[in-house]
């Protein structure tokens, strides 16, 4: 009778485990991989259930039809803009080790709509993913508008990266919380010429030295960094084509 009473306590605690872990996947989940999903900038195809990225000002974008979108990420992925038709866009953050879905649009009309994202920070200490939607039940992707023809590069330091751009004050130490990449010179100019834009871009990198480092140069300067597909990984190279 005891072995049974503990096996049927075993039954309620694995059933209680892995409905926990679909709990927050209710909705209709969408693959980063979908073919419907745009990507701007540099990201790194590894793992087709989790889309990296850590240059500011990488892009996803995607239509959908239904009343509400939440975004899944890894905890701990950084700070995002977020653009849903022609609202305002406004400012969303994975910024806590239990954070993996946010929400970004709930009560809307029951038809398509087009949402941006946008990474705003150098997650230069932080390893960024990707990993899908949750829609409405029963709603899908849609066929995304074109993207645009025109891509600009920018090459920069923090200037390009968006360093203090929401402090109050100029003596303000770096955070995250006030980089914002969208913001920027780059992302304006992009926006404004309806552009693509890509940010090669980390704070205090040089193109012989970087920022307080030695006078016969960086090993880890702009040149050497350059055709990686993240600034803090040699593993993966980009594919320029």
């Amino acid at each position: 009778m005891k072995k049974l009473f503990f096996f049927a306590i075993a039954l309620l605690w694995t059933g209680f485990s892995s409905f926990s872990k679909t709990l927050p996947l209710q909705g209709e989940f969408i693959n980063p991989s979908h073919r419907y999903i745009q990507y701007i900038g540099r990201i790194g195809h590894k793992a087709p259930d989790a889309i990296r990225f850590n240059y500011p000002g990488v892009q996803i974008r995607a239509s959908f039809r239904g009343t509400s979108l939440k975004m899944y990420a890894k905890p701990m992925s950084g700070f995002f803009m977020v653009k849903i038709d022609n609202a305002a866009p406004f400012k969303i953050s994975f910024n806590s080790p239990s954070d993996s879905i946010v929400t970004l649009a709930s009560a809307l009309n029951d038809t398509v709509h087009t949402v941006t994202i946008m990474n705003v920070i150098e997650a230069f200490h932080r390893q960024p993913e990707f990993k899908g939607f949750l829609l409405d039940k029963g709603k899908n992707l849609v066929f995304p508008p074109n993207l645009p023809q025109r891509k600009i590069e920018f090459i920069g330091n923090s200037i390009t990266c968006g360093y203090g751009i929401e402090s109050v004050e100029a003596s303000d130490p770096f955070t995250e919380e006030t980089e914002n990449h969208y913001y920027t010179y780059a992302a304006i100019t992009a926006r404004n010429l309806y552009a693509q834009h890509f940010a090669i871009a980390r704070s205090g990198i040089g193109i012989y030295r970087n920022y307080n480092g030695p006078r016969e140069g960086s090993p880890d300067c702009m040149p050497a960094m350059y055709n990686q597909t993240l600034f803090n990984d040699s593993s993966e190279i980009w594919d320029f084509s």
